[in-house]
Parts: structure tokens; C-alpha cells; sequence
């Protein structure tokens, strides 16, 4: 969090971005207290935060990540936002099943 903070692309894009970082992992983190995820879980949450603070950083129309990407798949677009997105819903669907399956009492 340090780095992305650290001269970023644009300032008002890291502190929108960052918003919501600074009220989920607080919040993550006094809930872990009394509702324990599974260290799968919490490295799931940390690499997607990771990628989030990433984007945050640099913006994500100016990922040097998106550009390589887009290379690779032979598009002109920078599609690190879109990579994010999707690591979204790969990345969190675990902790979120976990979440329900414990608090719903579900099997399976």
C-alpha cells in the first residue's frame, strides 16, 4: 500500500480508489476477529487487493501490465481493467462461498 501511495499517476484517482480499501480492510479485519476465514480466503483477498492497488496506482488506463497484455492477445486496448474485473469474481468467489456456506449453515 506503501508503494502504490508513493508519487502515483494520478492523486485523485489513488484516494477514489482507495476509499473503499481503507473501509474494507479495517472492516476485514475486526470481523476476522470473531469470524475466521481460511488463510485460501485472506491470500485470495490480498492478491486481488494487490492488483487493485496496482491499477490504483498507475490508473488503470495506464497499466504497464494492460499494455503487455494487450500485446500478447493483439489488442490495441489496455485491458487491465478488465483483467481486474475478472479477478474480481475468480478471486473472491471463494472467500464469498465460504462466507455464505458458514453463515447460511449451507452443505455443500
Amino acid at each position: 500500500w506503501c508503494w502504490s501511495a508513493y508519487d502515483p499517476t494520478s492523486r485523485g484517482v489513488w484516494i477514489l480508489e482507495n476509499i473503499l480499501v481503507l473501509i474494507f480492510v479495517p472492516c476485514l479485519y475486526i470481523i476476522g476477529r470473531y469470524f475466521r476465514l481460511s488463510h485460501i480466503s485472506y491470500t485470495l483477498i490480498a492478491l486481488y487487493l494487490c492488483l487493485h492497488l496496482m491499477g490504483a496506482h498507475y490508473t488503470y488506463v495506464e497499466t504497464p501490465f494492460g499494455y503487455w497484455l494487450g500485446d500478447i492477445l493483439g489488442l490495441e486496448r489496455n485491458m487491465y481493467d478488465r483483467f481486474v474485473h475478472f479477478s474480481f469474481g475468480f478471486l473472491l468467489a471463494y472467500p464469498m462461498r465460504e462466507a455464505f456456506i458458514r453463515i447460511a449453515r449451507a452443505r455443500g
